[in-house]
Formats: structure tokens, C-alpha cells, sequence
């Protein structure tokens, strides 16, 4: 993978009659930017015919943000789970996580960022609900979804709590032109004395805020981004009638994006939550012989002094 976000490698096994059991088992490798991250993981569809899907996840994670946050850490995740049709159209997904984890803070990182240097082990337990009235999950034209995900901890040295929702509507303008309406929102709370620590804490996703830098908006702490307790986003967008009909394999769409990244509980001084950022733009979606390649052209409406903007991205391959 290629793109002005960074640089990807990665390579993997995925077979999905493992044994000829009907097990789905995928391995895999890679090198990005700024990590590097090893998993296999597995799933048995039906297993002991229960209706219910098994799966496990085995991974480790090498992150390297000294430059942009000021931490970098090391990752070692473990998690066992299941996932089933509860009632028609709604999905539960619950898990077992165990963590362990590494955490180191640059030199010239706040004294109390410096603080959270350590080991961690946490062992949450984590559900998803998922509701799915789409008239079909790829290439959408009507419907919505409703998603929400919990992650508890039952043991860890810092407990913390973190709550994630996300909702998108679909509507069909035209035979070529399919609206949208996205809201997602994310916190992590500390049931503790102790403050989130800088590796738990949140950023937008970058196709969750276009128009800036993937983890450079909201919170800095002296030249650190440190994220927020708090994100939440909207996004308005519609597709367009293809330009080019000898190229079926290629999409085109106009987007509105508005967030914020808040909410720094160890010094309330770093917060600017009163700051809304804005975008919006043009995206191209093509799918080519070497891989899918992706433009956004977008112009930042409003923003904060210290963000960093970005009015074009392209990502060929794996996207980051």
C-alpha cells in the first residue's frame, strides 16, 4: 500500500475451509508507517451446530508515535468470543479480551504523559449490537444500521470504560446517485483515580474527518496529539452518475464532514472542545488491476489554530 498517509506492506494466508471443516482461518503480517503488527486469528461459522459463530484472535503490535503523540508502545492481544442472530436482523457479539502492554513516553513528552510509562495488563469483557435493515450490506441503496459496542474491564491497572455508537442511513436520489447520513461517536471514562492512558485514547478515524491529518486535530499537549476522552463525527454524503461510463469500475461522491476530538482529563487546560472542524469535498473510488486506488479532494470549512490540514489524499492498496 501507497498513499500520502504512509507506506504499507502486507502479506498473509487466508483460508476459509481450513481442514475442510468449514473453518475460516486468516494469518497475516504488516508493516506500516508507523507500525508493525502480526495476528491470526480464526472463525467456525456453526459451531457444534449451535447457530453461533467461535472466534479467536492471537496479536501483536509494535507502534512507534513519538514523533505525533509523544508514546510509543508494544502490544500483545488475545481474545476469544462468539457472535449470533439474537432476533431477526439484530446480531450480539460478545468476547473475552486479555492484554498486555508497553508503554514508553519521548523525553521531551509533559511530566505527565511521563507518568504513564509502564506494563499493563487488562482483561476486559467486550458485546457488540448490531441492527442491520439494509436492503443489502455491500453496495447499499436503502435502509440504515445501528451500532454499539462496550468494552468493560474486569481487570486492569487502569480501569477504564469505553462506549462506542454509529449510525448511517441510506437513500436511493436516483438510479445513480445513493445519499447517506453517518453519525458516529466514541468515549473512554476512567472508573478510577487514575488518568486514561495515552495509548487508550481517541482519535477520529481518518475517513471520519477528511480535509485533516489522520490524529492531528484536538488536544496537544507542548508538540504531542494526544487525543481525547471524547470524539464524535457526522458525515453527509452522495455518490454522483458516473463521468466516465467506459470506466465501470470506477465511483464518484461529494462529501460533508464536521467532528471534534475533546476532553482531556489529567489537564483541563489542553481542552478546546468549543472547536467544531469542517469539511468537504470530492472522492474517487476506482478499482484497479494493481489494487483500489482512492482520491479526496477537500477544503477544510472551519478549524482550530493548531490543526493540521490536508486537502488531498490518495491511497493505492491497503488504505491506513
Amino acid at each position: 500500500g501507497f498513499g500520502t498517509s504512509g507506506k504499507s506492506f502486507t502479506a498473509g494466508i487466508k483460508e476459509k475451509n481450513f481442514n475442510g471443516n468449514g473453518v475460516g482461518l486468516d494469518t497475516n503480517f504488516t508493516i506500516g508507517t508507523n507500525s508493525i503488527q502480526g495476528a491470526i486469528n480464526f472463525q467456525i461459522p456453526n459451531y457444534k451446530y449451535s447457530d453461533k459463530s467461535l472466534n479467536g484472535d492471537l496479536s501483536r503490535t509494535d507502534a512507534d508515535f513519538l514523533s505525533t503523540a509523544g508514546y510509543k508502545n508494544k502490544l500483545n492481544k488475545a481474545s476469544l468470543g462468539t457472535s449470533f442472530e439474537q432476533r431477526e436482523n439484530f446480531y450480539f457479539s460478545p468476547n473475552i479480551t486479555l492484554e498486555y502492554e508497553k508503554l514508553e513516553t519521548s523525553s521531551t513528552a509533559s511530566s505527565n504523559l511521563k507518568k504513564q510509562e509502564g506494563d499493563y495488563y487488562n482483561i476486559n469483557f467486550e458485546y457488540g449490537l448490531f441492527y442491520d435493515q439494509r436492503d443489502q450490506s455491500y453496495a447499499t441503496t436503502e435502509g440504515y444500521y445501528s451500532s454499539f459496542r462496550q468494552e468493560v474491564p474486569l481487570y486492569s491497572n487502569s480501569y477504564s470504560l469505553v462506549n462506542t455508537y454509529e449510525y448511517k442511513v441510506f437513500n436511493q436520489i436516483s438510479e445513480e446517485m445513493i445519499g447517506s447520513i453517518s453519525f458516529y461517536a466514541k468515549a473512554i471514562n476512567s472508573l478510577g483515580d487514575k488518568d486514561i492512558r495515552v495509548s487508550e485514547r481517541i482519535n477520529l478515524p481518518g475517513k471520519k474527518l477528511r480535509g485533516f491529518e489522520s490524529g492531528k486535530i484536538g488536544p496537544k499537549d507542548k508538540t504531542d496529539y494526544v487525543g481525547g476522552n471524547y470524539a464524535s463525527a457526522v458525515t453527509v454524503a452522495t455518490t454522483l452518475p458516473n463521468f466516465l461510463p467506459d470506466l465501470q469500475s470506477i465511483d464518484f461522491g461529494l462529501f460533508i464532514d464536521a467532528g471534534n476530538v475533546w476532553g482531556v482529563d489529567y489537564d483541563s487546560n489542553l481542552d478546546n472542545s468549543s472547536k467544531i472542524r469542517s469539511s468537504t469535498g470530492f472522492t474517487i473510488d476506482w478499482l484497479t488491476p494493481i489494487g483500489p486506488l482512492n482520491f479526496v479532494l477537500s477544503q477544510p470549512i472551519t478549524k482550530n489554530s493548531s490543526d493540521v490540514t490536508e486537502n488531498f489524499r490518495f491511497d493505492l492498496g491497503t488504505t491506513f
